[in-house]
């Protein structure tokens, strides 16, 4: 669903909305899918390169996350501390 939300319009759009999103959090009655703009791994060298990761919960008893090949730097994570607090992922 969520991926749906981003690419309905095809890539181009996919762009032009992240351009200007940093965070995004849709609930539904069964899940809660978030997704966060940080920057790519080689940051500040690939800053034109985006990284989206991607957390959702299901059925508000699992949540997983997708890191995708976001930069390790605590500074891109900070803004977002209230986040990554509110729930707690399962790791496998």
């Amino acid at each position: 669903m969520l991926f749906a939300l981003f690419f309905h319009n095809g890539f181009n759009y996919y762009q032009r909305v992240l351009e200007n999103i940093r965070q995004v959090i849709l609930t539904l009655r069964y899940y809660t899918a978030g997704l966060i703009r940080i920057p790519h791994a080689g940051w500040p060298e690939r800053a034109s390169v985006s990284n989206l990761v991607f957390r959702i919960t299901l059925d508000n008893n699992v949540t997983i996350m997708h890191m995708g090949d976001a930069d390790s730097n605590d500074e891109h994570f900070q803004p977002y501390k209230d986040y990554w607090q509110k729930t707690k992922e399962e790791y496998w």
